[in-house]
C-alpha cells in the first residue's frame, strides 16, 4: 500500500511578510490558476538549478496569501516522501480523504472533481523529484482538468506537454538576496554589518 502524502504545516506568516521579489513568477501563477477568462490550468513550480531550498514552497504560500479569498477551501497541500512511489489513483485517494469524502463506489476522479468545485481549495502537490512521482502527478492533472493545481519539485516538467504552465524559480540575484538578508536581520543590524561580508554570505549560500 502507498503511504499517504503528508499534510504539510503552513509557512509562518512572519516568513511570508519577508517575501522578496518573484514578481514574474507570481504573475505566471495568477495567469494560470486565476485566468481572467477561460478555465484554470495546472502550474508547475520547479528549480532547474541551485539548491533544493530555492523558495518554491514559499512562492506558493505567498501566492495563496495574496489570493486566499479566491480559494475558500484553503490551501490543500500534500507532500510526498523522498522515496514515495505514488500512482494517480493513490493521489486521488489522498485528496479525497483530505476533502472529507467517504469511501463509495463509482468514479473516484469524478467525485473528487465535484468536491473540488464545491470547496474550491488551492490544490498543491509538493516534492515531485523523481520521474515516477512526476508521471503520477501528470496523470493526476489529466484526471482533474480545469482545477487550480500546483505541482512543486525538482523534476523538470516538459513545458510543451501536459496542459500546465511551467514556472521556474532560480536562485536570487545578488541585489534581491541582499534585500532578503536585510529583512531577515532587521534594518539596524543589517546596516551595521560590512557590505563585503553580506555579499560574500549571499553569494556563498546561492
Amino acid at each position: 500500500a502507498h503511504r499517504r502524502p503528508a499534510a504539510a504545516p503552513p509557512i509562518p506568516t512572519a516568513a511570508l511578510d519577508k517575501f522578496v521579489g518573484r514578481t514574474a513568477q507570481l504573475a505566471a501563477l495568477t495567469s494560470a490558476l486565476l485566468p481572467d477568462a477561460g478555465p484554470a490550468q495546472a502550474a508547475v513550480v520547479c528549480n532547474l538549478q541551485g539548491m533544493a531550498g530555492v523558495g518554491k514552497s514559499l512562492l506558493v504560500e505567498r501566492f495563496f496569501q495574496l489570493h486566499g479569498d479566491r480559494f475558500p477551501g484553503g490551501h490543500l497541500k500534500l507532500t510526498l516522501g523522498e522515496n514515495e512511489r505514488p500512482t494517480a489513483e493513490s493521489l486521488l485517494q489522498s485528496i479525497a480523504e483530505r476533502l472529507g469524502l467517504k469511501p463509495a463506489p463509482g468514479d473516484l476522479a469524478a467525485r473528487v472533481r465535484t468536491a473540488l468545485e464545491a470547496q474550491r481549495p488551492l490544490l498543491h502537490l509538493d516534492n515531485l523529484d523523481t520521474e515516477e512521482q512526476a508521471q503520477a502527478a501528470a496523470a493526476l492533472v489529466a484526471r482533474l482538468p480545469q482545477t487550480p493545481l500546483i505541482l512543486t519539485g525538482r523534476f523538470a516538467f516538459d513545458a510543451e506537454a501536459g496542459g500546465w504552465r511551467v514556472v521556474p524559480v532560480a536562485p536570487f540575484a545578488v541585489d534581491e538576496a541582499l534585500q532578503q538578508l536585510t529583512l531577515e536581520l532587521g534594518a539596524a543590524r543589517a546596516k551595521g554589518e560590512p557590505e563585503a561580508d553580506k555579499r560574500r554570505l549571499v553569494t556563498t549560500l546561492g
